[in-house]
């Protein structure tokens, strides 16, 4: 029977494994994972030249994931309540107070005293020997002398009842784990960060490209975007219709908005720009035919305004201040059909 890691990893296939901060590893030329991988560390892709004279050469592509924690404090209140509980409660009654114990004594026999014969001088015996009682207070026990009686408590024991717990307020910490983070670092500053989808034919279409410029999407019927730090640039084909081609431009910035379209109709080269600032609306409209450039301009300020070509009022013209005319003699004026003649 082959060993538990060669029956589950194909052979020649060796894992570098992580110990007391030091590691091994082999490299393959394949590597065919059937089922899952988990890589715990970082992972490598690529090899690339750091230098772009070719001195060194590295990874080009690092990927890991990180995730940060934080200790978070919390807090809840258990409510008053009645809760059982085995208590010790006090017996009271009657408890003496002051009494004592007082020997007694009675008056006894309490021993013998031995007198010898007394003889007188003929050595008569004139008073025979004899034993006499010896009296005194002989103990006979103790006698208690009561007290005073007083109300107080003479035990206790213990039953089961209802305590009163008060609110109590409580806090609590916990270790939150942040979202986790995906990071791609590339060895290069200058790295282009490339997405491309088949083309339908044997080759690739890039939709998506990210560099330190900026992001840029794009798709294959011409229409195409950059997004920068300070700008975002649109852009569109085929916008003008019965023009032979066509774009339109429309970059948005934090100062101005410019609106370019160009376009090819019968052999006439035309662009036309519109300007958006906060001060002013600028119109541009350029035509090239023959070598012949024709600019016509107009800009509309919040102080002035300038027209480059004709203009047309549908409704009322109001002059608030002096209406200038370049001298070039009369001003023609069309034939009235109502109202006096001026």
């Amino acid at each position: 029977m082959k060993p538990l890691l060669h029956r589950f990893i194909a052979p020649g296939l060796l894992l570098g494994l992580l110990a007391s901060g030091s590691a091994w590893a082999e490299s393959f030329s394949n590597v065919d994972v059937s089922n899952n991988a988990t890589i715990a560390g970082a992972a490598f892709f690529g090899s690339i030249q750091v230098d772009p004279l070719g001195n060194s050469s590295s990874y080009g592509m690092a990927l890991d994931v990180s995730q940060e924690t934080e200790e978070v404090w919390g807090g809840y209140i258990t409510p008053a309540h009645y809760e059982d509980n085995w208590v010790t409660v006090e017996d009271w009654g009657w408890v003496e107070s002051g009494g004592y114990w007082s020997p007694q004594y009675s008056w006894g026999v309490v021993g013998q005293d031995y007198f010898p014969p007394v003889y007188d001088e003929f050595n008569n015996v004139i008073e025979p020997e004899h034993w006499e009682d010896r009296y005194d207070n002989v103990y006979i026990g103790d006698t208690w002398i009561a007290g005073n009686q007083n109300w107080g408590i003479t035990g206790t024991h213990t039953e089961n009842q209802q305590i009163w717990v008060e609110e109590v307020n409580s806090t609590y910490s916990e270790l939150r784990y942040n979202a986790p983070v995906i990071h791609q670092r590339a060895t290069r500053s200058d790295a282009n960060w490339v997405w491309e989808v088949p083309d339908g034919g044997a080759g690739t279409h890039e939709i998506m490209r990210l560099w330190d410029g900026g992001l840029a999407l794009a798709d294959t019927s011409g229409i195409g975007m950059v997004l920068s730090p300070s700008s975002l640039t649109y852009t569109r084909s085929g916008t003008v219709a019965g023009a032979s081609s066509s774009s339109t431009t429309a970059l948005v910035g934090a100062l101005a908005a410019t609106y370019t379209t160009t376009s090819v109709t019968s052999g006439v080269w035309g662009q036309s720009k519109t300007e958006v600032r906060p001060e002013m609306l600028r119109l541009t409209r350029t035509e090239t035919a023959s070598g012949t450039t024709t600019i016509g301009q107009t800009q509309i300020a919040a102080r002035s305004a300038s027209f480059a070509g004709v203009v047309t009022v549908q409704g009322d013209l109001k002059v608030q201040g002096v209406l200038r005319v370049a001298a070039h003699g009369d001003i023609s004026m069309g034939e009235f059909t109502n109202g006096p003649m001026p």
